[in-house]
């Protein structure tokens, strides 16, 4: 009697035991899937040559790199003034096959920018790693900790930016508008990885509108993207 009472006993310790490590696993789960952080969600209409050439939903890295997820944020919905404010801006480079590169809110050639801090700001990290297609990411001057409004999305894995940009969030939908528009806007005949400007390009591409998802659209969306 007393060997079956111990039996059980251990047995009960052991699936309370059992019961924690599935609690633990949970909540660790939950503190990295994105679908139990609320992060911004933004999108970008964009044109082609004038025309509709789809949008694109960039899910924000707002509990990774919070100051640069703002930063982009703010960009999308105009917030802070015009002059702080995507809506109208180039395509200012394109990278075929790789990326593009946008976001120049101060002279819209590429060669400028403005962040809603003033100026530049810090690296925050570079926890996210280019290993995907789809990662949205700050362009800094060719040094660290010079970020401002400027930003590239990659068409593949870019995992020579580990390290010197920072990715601040990712494609959750339009991934192909952005494939799309490298392939089609670009200059005929030059190789995959050259550096085009949108002077140089056929196609001058636009950010007609853009802003934050909010409400409906953004739960919608999660459902979408769970299914």
């Amino acid at each position: 009697m007393l060997r079956h009472s111990c039996r059980a006993s251990i047995l009960t310790l052991r699936n309370s035991q059992s019961v924690v490590r599935r609690q633990c696993r949970t909540e660790a789960w939950k503190g990295v899937h994105p679908n139990f952080v609320k992060r911004p969600r933004c999108f970008l209409d964009f044109t082609l040559d004038g025309f509709p050439a789809g949008s694109v939903v960039i899910e924000l890295y707002s509990d990774v790199v919070p100051l640069a997820a703002e930063n982009f944020r703010c960009l999308c919905t105009g917030e802070k003034g015009e002059h702080l404010w995507y809506k109208g801006t180039k395509i200012s480079q394109m990278s075929f096959g790789i990326m593009m590169i946008g976001g120049d809110v101060e002279h819209g050639q590429g060669g400028g920018g403005q962040s809603i801090y003033g100026g530049t700001f810090a690296d925050e990290n570079f926890v996210v790693s280019h290993s995907r297609p789809g990662i949205v990411g700050m362009i800094n001057y060719g040094t660290l900790h010079t970020n401002a409004s400027q930003f590239y999305i990659t068409a593949a894995p870019t995992p020579f930016l580990n390290g010197r940009n920072v990715a601040i969030g990712r494609v959750i939908e339009g991934i192909d508008v952005i494939q799309k528009i490298i392939r089609v806007a670009g200059v005929p005949g030059l190789k995959r990885g050259f550096i085009a400007t949108s002077k140089g390009a056929t196609k001058p591409v636009l950010i007609e509108d853009c802003g934050e998802l909010t409400g409906n659209s953004y739960d919608q969306l999660t459902l979408d993207e769970d299914q």
